[in-house]
C-alpha cells in the first residue's frame, strides 16, 4: 500500500506561502505544491526515446533546435584554468501561457504530459487556478 508521503496527500506540509491570488500554497516534504488528486502524478525516473520524432527525422528542424539552445544557454565558463561556471539563468512558462518559441514549445508539452492525468481529474476553476500557478521550469545545456 502507498503511503501518505509517497502520494503527496499526507495533508501536512513542510511550508506555506501566500500565493498572488491571495490563496494558500501548500508544499510536501519534497517542496512540490500539494493538490487534490496529486498521487496521479509520476515522480518517479521515466524515459521517452521515441517522444519528438521530427527532430531526429528534419535535419533542419534539428539544427534549429541546437542553434535554439546555444543561443539561450547562459551558464558558461568564467576561467578556462580553474573551469569555474557562471551561475547561468533558467525560464519558466506557466501552464496557462502559450508558447513563445520551440524550446518553450518542448518544455510545455513535457509538462502537459506529465499533468495531464492530475488535470483531466479537476473541476474548471480548480484547473484555471492550478494553470496560473504552475508551469515548467526549462534550460539548455550545450555539451560538444
Amino acid at each position: 500500500s502507498e503511503s501518505e508521503s509517497e502520494s503527496g496527500e499526507s495533508g501536512e506540509s513542510s511550508e506555506s506561502e501566500s500565493g498572488e491570488g491571495g490563496g494558500e500554497v501548500i508544499l510536501d516534504e519534497d517542496n512540490r505544491i500539494q493538490v487534490k488528486n496529486s498521487s496521479l502524478l509520476n515522480f518517479g525516473f521515466q524515459q521517452f526515446p521515441d517522444s519528438f520524432s521530427e527532430f531526429k527525422t528534419d535535419s533542419k528542424l534539428l539544427e534549429k533546435l541546437i542553434n535554439d539552445c546555444e543561443r539561450v544557454w547562459t551558464v558558461k565558463p568564467q576561467n578556462e584554468t580553474t573551469k569555474n561556471y557562471s551561475s547561468g539563468e533558467t525560464f519558466f512558462i506557466k501552464a496557462s501561457e502559450e508558447p513563445k518559441c520551440t524550446l518553450e514549445y518542448l518544455a510545455k508539452e513535457i509538462f502537459d504530459f506529465h499533468t495531464k492525468s492530475l488535470f483531466s481529474s479537476l473541476e474548471k476553476e480548480e484547473l484555471e487556478m492550478l494553470k496560473e500557478k504552475s508551469g515548467a521550469e526549462w534550460w539548455t545545456q550545450v555539451i560538444d
